[in-house]
């Protein structure tokens, strides 16, 4: 048994080697749904889908990695509690040198699976994020004693591991995670850790299961989440799967109320993705417009203008706002919806005797425009 994990350990080598790049690295969230099991993605090859970083210990405040040859796992004598234990804490912690010697260790003596999972489930932190790690770059999608690991890790109270476990669970065989929605669901409103939750809500978008249930709590993620970061990932998530009214709503009701730019912004730019059914918001985005925030003004102005005819009027009545800035973004707009925009001419014409010179240059280059089309 243990000459057939070496042998599958050392084909994978590389793989366990990229996935403490990326991890020891960091990443970033991404914008996309995370591509759940029945995609054709290796979990190891993928490390720019992993969302939670295997912190060092010392950073994470938990227990130190002590020295070479009294790493975790062992007693204070040198003899070893759980087998591979050290090497496996080793090849997440903040060290270089000593994730270089224990990744060519394991590589060398790969634990046998029993011996991994072992140090899974009783290891200390550091141990279970390498444990966990390591299982990552040896699954290959159907493995039914790595797969119940993951799922018990979930209940882990370290974070990066309920992390790891969470990664894994992406890539699951179908009948292995169609039953864990209600975990998921669960994870999304009360899992303490914000990158774990806003990795549920990017992972649920691509649930084949209950998806009203999903939109539900995605919808309710995007309005009570205290963080920003899950949020956003919740309200790009609801967005690819929601019903039409159900998500003018929400998107409405973020772009009003939300007290973070991030989020009014990226409302913003999905009710201009909506076009024409976005018309009866149109009011609410050219409030927008006087936004305290340039980026979530600036992204008002681009969705009256991605509406068309429909932000016309308000784009209008925004010329007459003592707002500079709203003042400013009409005469751009206008210019940009060209001939359309013929109606606002007189109200443009005002303009090239405003205080502000910025303002009547836009303003004579917007009637220029509409009506040359140069």
């Amino acid at each position: 048994m243990q000459r057939q994990c070496l042998i599958s350990i050392r084909k994978l080598a590389w793989h366990v080697s990229l996935l403490a790049g990326v991890l020891l690295g960091g990443c970033s969230a991404a914008d996309d749904a995370a591509g759940l099991p029945g995609v054709e993605e290796n979990p190891a090859a993928a490390g720019s889908g992993l969302e939670t970083p295997v912190d060092s210990l010392a950073v994470a405040g938990e227990k130190d990695v002590p020295a070479a040859g009294q790493g975790p796992g062992a007693s204070a004598d040198g003899s070893r509690q759980l087998s591979h234990a050290g090497l496996l804490a080793d090849l997440v912690g903040d060290d270089a040198a000593r994730r270089t010697a224990a990744r060519d260790q394991l590589n060398a003596d790969p634990p046998t699976d029993g011996q991994l999972l072992d140090v899974w489930q009783q290891g200390d932190p550091g141990e279970r994020r390498g444990a966990a790690f390591f299982a990552m770059g040896i699954y290959h999608g159907s493995d039914a004693r790595i797969e119940d690991a993951a799922i018990a890790a979930l209940e882990d109270p370290d974070a990066r591991v309920r992390g790891l476990s969470l990664e894994m669970v992406r890539h699951f065989p179908r009948d292995r995670f169609m039953p864990l929605l209600e975990r998921m669901l669960e994870m999304l409103a009360g899992e303490p850790d914000v990158k774990n939750r806003a990795m549920v809500a990017r992972m649920l978008v691509s649930w084949p299961t209950g998806r009203d249930q999903v939109k539900l709590a995605l919808a309710d993620s995007v309005l009570s989440d205290p963080e920003v970061q899950v949020r956003s990932a919740a309200l790009v998530s609801v967005y690819r799967i929601a019903d039409e009214q159900p998500l003018l709503e929400l998107l409405e009701k973020v772009v009003r109320d939300d007290p973070e730019a991030t989020l009014r912004r990226l409302g913003l730019n999905r009710l201009g993705r909506l076009g024409l059914l976005a018309a009866g918001s149109v009011p609410l985005v050219a409030a927008r417009l006087e936004d305290e925030d340039e980026a979530v003004s600036d992204e008002a102005a681009r969705t009256l203008t991605r509406l068309g005819p429909a932000g016309l009027g308000e784009l209008i009545k925004a010329l007459s706002s003592r707002s500079i800035r709203a003042r400013r973004l009409a005469c751009y707009s206008l210019g940009t919806l060209g001939m359309v925009a013929r109606p606002a001419v007189p109200a443009l014409e005002k303009l090239l005797e405003d205080a502000e010179e910025d303002i009547r240059e836009l303003a004579a280059m917007a009637i220029r425009t509409i009506l040359l089309g140069q």
